[in-house]
């Protein structure tokens, strides 16, 4: 480095050029980059696809709901594709600081879950305040990012929150009996459901659910009948038919939503793995489990076996809640993206839908599998128009006669 008369270092010529020549090289790739993406995102369409039966309830919801009537979902610019939607969901999305209240739940078999309790504002912290019980993915829990959000946009909207953690799910202990986890059987959300009723009598029930549990409090709704202690559901990115995805899932494009979910399976079995090579009743070899390379080859060696299964498709009939829809007897949200990397969209029971006059799909053409962002710097889009209308049933069955 050498300095000038005045003090000043001497760049030479040649560095000034070649600096230029980068910055001028740099903004043309990001010139390329915006323009390319800006083409994308404007020449696609964002209009919403409805599907339901023409009742007072689903056309008010729609009239009433804003996001709903405006009819269109804008994915975030440099998101205009389901994979960059769920790559940036799952790496880059921040994970809100929410102060839960932890509270374990005593289960009837003698197993026990966790739920967590978020915070609820002095004013509204009242024994009436609405509760809403949110479950999350097949590897969530209430650590992530989709989940906390949920809980933040709830709380803005007058909800006391608690989030489900299944049994030895996220940094919750680990499992206190050899059952595990099981979507197929919802006794597990029942207790809770007690538990919650009866801590809080006078409060009403709602439920929004996200991937697997969107599938599994649907799924509960349409077992209870009229017997349901919610008053109303929203469900996101529900699989409704997990023999059918499964197989889906399975093409070769799909390989990296493959690793990601068997990986998250397999760091649940080793968390938990003490407890269930207590179970006396399965024969299971943890090593084979742990060298599962697809999500059917873990739930072959392990999931259907613990659950009593004899095969792997039969565990996945007996998850989905496509055969329970036409009994559901309360409102229900259902929204599903078209561009889905995990649930195709003709998997989607559109028909079996539109029969029950309770239920309103909405399908967007795009976003990613749990994750539709939108504006400038990435919001979760689906929380709005979920809370419009949880908001809306509120209003529409205290005052039903109005509409």
């Amino acid at each position: 480095m050498s300095f000038n008369e005045q003090g000043f270092v001497n760049i030479s010529p040649t560095r000034v050029k070649k600096s230029h020549s980068r910055i001028k090289r740099t903004s043309f790739y990001l010139l390329i980059f915006g323009g390319i993406t800006t083409y994308i995102t404007n020449n696609y369409n964002t209009d919403l696809q409805f599907h339901y039966k023409p009742t007072v309830l689903n056309q008010k919801a729609i009239e009433n709901c804003r996001e709903l009537r405006k009819g269109k979902f804008k994915p975030t610019w440099f998101l205009p594709t389901s994979f960059l939607q769920c790559v940036y969901g799952a790496k880059f999305d921040p994970v809100p600081y929410v102060p839960f209240e932890r509270e374990r739940v005593q289960l009837k078999d003698g197993g026990a879950l966790y739920i967590d309790w978020g915070p609820v504002f002095s004013s509204e912290n009242k024994e009436n305040t609405k509760i809403l019980l949110i479950t999350h993915g097949l590897t969530g829990s209430s650590d992530c990012n989709y989940i906390r959000e949920v809980v933040l946009t709830a709380q803005s909207n007058g909800f006391r929150t608690v989030a489900l953690n299944m049994r030895g799910f996220g940094d919750t202990p680990p499992i206190e009996t050899p059952k595990y986890y099981n979507f197929a059987d919802t006794s597990d959300l029942r207790d809770v459901i007690s538990h919650i009723k009866s801590k809080y009598p006078k409060a009403d029930l709602y439920g929004l659910g996200i991937s697997i549990g969107a599938n599994m409090i649907v799924k509960y709704a349409g077992e209870a009948k009229e017997n349901c202690q919610f008053k109303a559901l929203v469900s996101l990115a529900n699989p409704y038919n997990l023999e059918k995805c499964s197989y889906k899932i399975e093409q070769p494009t799909k390989f990296i939503y493959e690793w990601s979910l068997v990986s998250g399976f397999k760091r649940l079995f080793a968390k938990n793995q003490e407890m269930l090579m207590k179970n006396s009743h399965v024969q299971i070899n943890p090593e084979e489990v742990l060298a599962s390379k697809r999500p059917r080859e873990f739930d072959d060696k392990f999931t259907r076996r613990i659950h009593g299964f004899q095969t792997v498709d039969e565990y996945y009939r007996s998850v989905g809640c496509e055969p329970y829809l036409k009994d559901v007897k309360i409102p229900v949200l259902f929204i599903n993206s078209l561009q889905d990397p995990v649930i195709d969209k003709s998997i989607i029971p559109k028909d079996e839908i539109k029969e029950n006059g309770n239920m309103l799909l909405v399908e967007t053409p795009q976003g990613g599998h749990i994750d539709w962002f939108t504006t400038r710097w990435p919001k979760r889009w689906a929380y709005w128009p979920a809370m419009e209308y949880l908001l809306f049933v509120e209003d529409y069955l205290k005052n039903q006669n109005q509409y």
